[in-house]
């Protein structure tokens, strides 16, 4: 047996309303019994209301299919049809930052950390010191990046051997080491994976300045951008004599670490 439903079109069920107007007219004039007269009005009121709503659902099908296919649920309703696909992108990169990063172009630290570390001819020790007063900026919109180290921050952890450090610095006449260049390839803040990148520029160092390029690491974090690089240093390559202590004399190859959380916009200080 089918059990499917007809829909009927408004014209057809207008008809049948009027047939069974006049069915119920007649049927009640013949009628002489009060009840038997209220059944067939009631009766004919329900057959009305099913007819009356079978052609409203025809209506609405119908107004549905003329307008097209229905809106995705998934779209966001109140953007506006014509927005720019780069105007997306950008929301959803911005999205991936912490909500304090985002929109910052220039990140800079004034409490990075730098170190060296260098073996001791004829010895099994080692001499070492570092610093954490390494400053810095990098503007991620050309991916510039601009470095220094005060000299005088340096400690090896023993004041007279710190006098002699500085001295073999020659950090009377150039009490700064500075670092600038770019990052190659570009960093892309937008990713929280640590990206390896190449840092290429001019390293000076007692008013020598030499060609570098070292490894480095960049991810960003919720602070801010991390940074890490280690290289080896020869300190003769820059008309610094190694010093000796105690009739023991210092490697001139120097391995060199820095690490550095850059956050946004900080104004640096080099006091």
């Amino acid at each position: 047996m089918n059990t499917s439903t007809k829909h009927v079109p408004m014209s057809e069920s207008a008809s049948a309303i009027s047939a069974v107007a006049s069915a119920i007219t007649l049927a009640v004039r013949r009628t002489e019994s009060t009840v038997l007269r209220n059944i067939i009005v009631a009766a004919a009121l329900l057959i009305v209301i099913v007819l009356v709503a079978l052609g409203q659902s025809t209506r609405s099908g119908a107004d549905a299919a003329a307008s097209g296919p229905a809106f995705n649920n998934n779209v966001s309703q109140g953007a506006p049809h014509n927005a720019s696909p780069n105007a997306s992108h950008n929301a959803s990169r911005a999205a991936a930052l912490p909500a304090h990063l985002a929109g910052t172009d220039v990140f800079a630290t004034r409490n990075g950390y730098a170190e060296f570390t260098a073996e001791m001819q004829g010895c099994l020790g080692v001499f070492a010191g570092d610093s954490r007063r390494l400053g810095g900026t990098v503007d991620l919109r050309t991916g510039a990046f601009d470095f220094h180290l005060y000299l005088k921050t340096l400690s090896t952890g023993i004041p007279d051997r710190d006098t002699g450090l500085h001295a073999a610095l020659n950090m009377e006449d150039h009490p700064f080491a500075e670092f600038t260049g770019s990052f190659h390839p570009a960093f892309n803040p937008y990713s929280g994976a640590k990206q390896h990148v190449t840092a290429a520029g001019e390293f000076t160092l007692n008013g020598v300045t030499r060609h570098l390029e070292i490894p480095a690491t960049l991810h960003t974090g919720e602070n801010g951008i991390h940074l890490e690089a280690e290289w080896m240093l020869d300190i003769t390559e820059f008309g610094i004599q190694p010093p000796t202590f105690l009739s023991v004399t210092v490697s001139s190859e120097q391995e060199i670490r820095l690490q550095a959380t850059l956050e946004p916009q900080l104004l640096v200080s080099i006091d």
